[in-house]
């Protein structure tokens, strides 16, 4: 409802008219009532409508008959409102290992405030996100009572890194909250993948923003603890595929920072266990034909692994079932009877592949085919069959050829008829010009008409002769 004024100096009188009062935001507060308090007319009961959203406020002077010269320090004016104190939060010496706060009591000349305790502080990064911490370690921080207001903030997990909110929260004072930034760098990397030639490994950086911008160097080494050399060949970025010469060995990554984290020192992850033999086959699904015709097919498919493919297409014996094939006969078959064809080919990934059939394997109109399809990769495991069955389409009827027609003496009829009245038009009537062009546009129709029939063409050709003897000249 109001606060105490005591100007600690006795003044005639003090109004409303006198006095000016605004809040934290510049708006103007009304002031209701100016009464003394006693008899020394230096204290007075000012009535307004106030409240702790709006702290701190402003009181301003306005009489023109006296002045407070002099302040006895920053919160008199205000002495009797009861509002919380305001604070000044700052960090110090940020870095990814730890940063230091300290707060400071306005309302007290600036004194710094010590004996707080982590309860006091809240940590969030940018997103939000609460950031666990150390607080006042005291075998990191300095103990000196000089900087016994310094409060040290250290991470419990990894490093400190990107851009933080910090909140300082006591009763009695107002809430701060600043915003600072520590230079971003990578906290680790770890590979992620079963260690088994023909697997892939991953490597994951801390933070996961980093992941894709970073450059990676892969590493082989005989023992955990042994000397790495690089690898240079089937690494891509985060990925490596193990490949056979890795067998025995022992992989690790070296991460390095790039963009904003170009200045961060660069993270090496712990070594794989020893890299396993590949004991596992490749796994063939979605196996499929299309665009089929009388002579021609594809037949597709997935692996999970690259190697080398085999393939049979048997042809549908009347009366006898399809064959089963076990991966080997498909690989290396003793006999195709005489109804099957087949091939081989090489890819060096995993992921869809086609083959294409209609040379190497010819096949006819009308016909069920089915194919059996293996994939072995480099350790020699082999996949499973898969089988696609298809039926081509019947061979296309051929068109039975059309009636011959002439239209030479048409087009012969059409070129001497633009060459000979050619910008002519001013030396006949209209009349007869526009009948001359309605039957040259008629007959070059019928000349570029694909299906035009030999009386078609005649009467057209009768009906432009009339045309251009109809003309009549001016």
């Amino acid at each position: 409802a109001g606060f105490t004024l005591n100007l600690y100096r006795s003044v005639g009188s003090l109004s409303d008219l006198e006095l000016e009062l605004r809040d934290n935001e510049n708006n103007l507060v009304p002031i209701t009532a100016v009464s003394p308090v006693g008899n020394s007319n230096a204290v007075f009961a000012i009535k307004a409508d106030i409240s702790e959203s709006n702290a701190p406020f402003r009181l301003t002077n306005n009489s023109i008959f006296w002045r407070i010269v002099s302040e006895l320090g920053p919160g008199h004016m205000s002495e009797g409102i009861g509002f919380p104190a305001r604070a000044n939060l700052e960090t110090i010496d940020e870095n990814p290992q730890r940063f230091y706060a300290c707060v400071y009591d306005l309302n007290k000349g600036y004194a710094p405030l010590e004996g707080l305790t982590a309860v006091e502080f809240s940590l969030e990064d940018e997103s939000g996100n609460a950031v666990g911490f150390n607080f006042d370690d005291e075998e990191l921080r300095n103990l000196e009572p000089e900087y016994a207001h310094e409060y040290l903030f250290s991470p419990k997990a990894g490093v400190f890194s990107g851009t933080y909110r910090l909140t300082f929260t006591k009763p009695g004072y107002q809430t701060v909250t600043i915003t600072f930034s520590i230079e971003k760098v990578l906290n680790a990397v770890t590979i992620t993948g079963e260690p088994e030639v023909g697997k892939q490994l991953v490597a994951a950086l801390t933070p996961p923003e980093a992941q894709y911008g970073a450059d990676y160097l892969w590493q082989r080494a005989d023992a955990a603890e042994g000397e790495y050399v690089d690898i240079e060949e089937n690494g891509e970025g985060y990925c490596y595929m193990l490949a056979a010469e890795d067998e025995g060995k022992f992989i690790r990554v070296i991460a390095s920072g790039t963009g904003r984290y170009s200045e961060s020192e660069p993270v090496i992850s712990k070594p794989t266990v020893e890299i396993a033999p590949d004991t596992t086959a490749p796994v063939l699904s979605n196996p499929q034909a299309f665009e089929i015709t009388d002579r021609s097919a594809i037949l597709s498919f997935n692996s999970s692994e690259a190697g080398h493919f085999y393939y049979l297409v048997y042809r549908e014996d009347p009366g006898k079932d399809f064959p089963n094939k076990e991966p080997e006969e498909v690989k290396s078959p003793d006999s195709t009877g005489g109804t099957a064809d087949g091939g081989e080919g090489e890819r060096g990934f995993a992921g869809g592949w086609t083959i294409r059939l209609g040379t190497v394997v010819e096949l006819e109109a009308e016909t069920v085919y089915k194919a059996y399809i293996v994939v072995e990769d480099a350790a020699g495991n082999i996949s499973e069959v898969a089988t696609i069955e298809f039926t081509t389409l019947p061979q296309p009827e051929e068109e039975e050829p059309g009636d011959v027609v002439d239209k030479n003496p048409l087009i012969n009829a059409i070129l001497q008829a633009r060459q000979s009245y050619n910008n002519d038009e001013f030396l006949y009537t209209l009349e007869s010009w526009e009948a001359f062009q309605a039957a040259l546009t008629d007959a070059e129709s019928v000349r570029d008409k694909g299906n035009a029939t030999q009386s078609e063409i005649d009467e057209i050709l009768e009906a432009l002769e009339a045309a251009i003897e109809g003309l009549e000249k001016i």
